[in-house]
């Protein structure tokens, strides 16, 4: 009974009905708007602060004063006992820096002197290999042995082993070596001798041209001049000398064993 006679009412009272409406839809609009902290628009705690309104607005100097304010982290390196932080305008801030960069060169630097060191470690080992090697000086047949007596060599015998070829045959180093000499020599025409590491002096005769001086390292096999008939020769030919400890050898023993 009371619930028809408040229904009637509010049929002949308008008001009545406008006045809860508008209480209904404020209490919606309450329930779904966000708190100032449940913003989706919120992209910092500056912009959440509560100032007794609604969602604090903030100016594009006061957001770069904040950014500048946050704490700089430098990129953590291997050479560094730990991470490095600055800020912008901290006491010591620069020194830290300065202090990453001298790290940084100093590394670097250890880097490249260890990396030149197994270089030429490696180029010392390779040297003593191809120290090793011996290879015949010509490619051109053997036409005079050693030891042949005779009055064509003004020594009487011969001294060395003569390659016959063709004139401006390459003539190449027999052993790796250091050039002791350069020129002419009286008999041998234009003559290099090369000094090598196990003692050892070859010499090479009768060229038309020489190809290195003196002083220079040359590896086993490196052109160093070309055949010829310099000197006491009848024909182009090279004339090949080992000596060890200055005395004539066998040139065939040294080359082939």
């Amino acid at each position: 009974m009371v619930y028809r006679m408040a229904k009637k009412k509010l049929r002949q009272n308008p008001w009545v009905i406008a006045g809860v409406g508008l209480v209904t839809m404020g209490l919606a609009f309450s329930i779904a708007s966000p708190t100032p902290h449940q913003s989706s628009q919120c992209e910092c705690a500056l912009c959440c602060l509560n100032f007794g309104s609604s969602t604090a607005a903030i100016s594009a100097a006061d957001r770069y004063a904040f950014e500048a304010a946050q704490p700089v982290t430098a990129p953590t390196l291997p050479v560094l006992d730990g991470e490095v932080r600055a800020k912008f305008g901290s006491p010591g801030g620069e020194e830290k820096i300065a202090l990453m960069r001298t790290q940084i060169i100093s590394a670097q630097e250890a880097e490249a002197a260890r990396i030149a060191a197994e270089a030429a470690a490696a180029r010392a080992a390779e040297r003593e290999r191809r120290a090793k090697i011996v290879a015949a000086p010509s490619r051109a047949r053997i036409s005079a042995r050693y030891g042949i007596r005779g009055p064509r060599w003004s020594a009487g015998w011969h001294t060395g082993i003569d390659f016959n070829g063709r004139y401006g045959d390459p003539v190449s180093a027999a052993k790796l070596g250091v050039v002791t000499f350069t020129g002419w020599k009286a008999g041998y025409g234009y003559t290099i001798e090369m000094k090598h590491p196990d003692g050892a002096v070859t010499r090479y005769a009768h060229l038309s041209r020489i190809g290195v001086a003196t002083g220079q390292e040359v590896d086993v096999g490196q052109q160093i001049g070309r055949m010829g008939a310099t000197g006491n020769a009848s024909g182009p030919h090279l004339h090949f000398e080992v000596l060890i400890n200055g005395e004539f050898t066998n040139p065939a023993t040294w080359l082939w064993g």
